[in-house]
C-alpha cells in the first residue's frame, strides 16, 4: 500500500469510527420565587401600638424584610409583630434557588396615640387572622395579644390559650367560622373580640 493510501485510510477511520454522541440533557430552570401575600393588619395604628406584618412566599430559598425587624424564614403563611414609631415603608424580598428575586412593599401609617379604653374593653390588644379567606383544606394563622388578663380562651375551643402579649397558632376550619377570643381580667372584668374566616 502506498503512502497516500495509508493517509486516506487513517483519515477515514478517525472520522467514522467515533459513532454519535448522546445529546446533553437540558437542566430545568429553578422555579421563580413568588410572593403570595404581604399585608399589614391593621395598616394604620396609633403611637405605641403594634400591628402584624403577614407574608407568604413560594419557591423561595430565603426571605428578608427591610427595615429588619427579626429573622424570618420562607413560609406560606406567617405573621410577625412590629411597632413602628412613625410612618414606615416595609419591603419583603424573596430570593429563589436560581438567584432571582421578587419584592413587594407596603406602608404602615402611625398617627397620634389613641386614648386608653375603659377597663371593661382594654384586655384584648388585638385578635387577627392572617387571611380573611382560605381555600377548602387550607390553614389560617390566628394571632392575639392580651394585657392585664388572668385567663383567655377561644370559641370554638380549638386549643387551650395562655394570657400573652403576643401568640399565634394555626387552625384549619372546614367551613366558614367565626372565632371569638374571650379574656377575663384580674377583677373579673370581661373582654371579647371576634374574627371570621371564610372557607371557599
Amino acid at each position: 500500500m502506498n503512502r497516500n493510501a495509508v493517509v486516506w485510510a487513517a483519515l477515514f477511520l478517525s472520522g467514522c469510527g467515533g459513532g454519535h454522541e448522546a445529546p446533553a440533557t437540558k437542566k430545568q430552570p429553578d422555579p421563580a420565587a413568588k410572593i403570595l401575600q404581604f399585608y399589614a393588619s391593621p395598616g394604620a395604628i396609633g403611637q405605641g401600638e403594634t400591628t402584624l406584618l403577614c407574608y407568604g412566599v413560594e419557591n423561595a430559598r430565603s426571605v428578608r424584610l427591610e427595615p429588619a425587624v427579626e429573622a424570618i424564614a420562607p413560609s406560606s403563611n406567617r405573621c410577625i409583630q412590629v411597632a413602628p414609631k412613625q410612618r414606615t415603608k416595609y419591603t419583603l424580598t424573596a430570593r429563589g434557588a436560581g438567584g432571582d428575586e421578587a419584592s413587594q412593599s407596603l406602608e404602615v401609617k402611625v398617627g397620634p396615640a389613641k386614648p386608653k379604653a375603659s377597663v371593661a374593653g382594654s384586655l384584648i390588644r388585638f385578635f387577627l387572622a392572617s387571611s380573611p379567606q382560605i381555600p377548602a383544606g387550607g390553614q389560617v394563622t390566628l394571632c392575639y395579644g392580651v394585657e392585664n388578663a388572668r385567663q383567655v380562651r377561644i370559641e370554638p375551643n380549638v386549643r387551650p390559650l395562655e394570657p400573652k402579649e403576643k401568640s399565634c397558632f394555626s387552625v384549619a376550619p372546614t367551613t366558614t367560622t367565626t372565632y371569638k377570643l374571650l379574656a377575663t381580667g384580674m377583677k373579673g372584668e370581661k373582654d371579647m373580640q371576634e374574627v371570621t374566616v371564610r372557607v371557599q
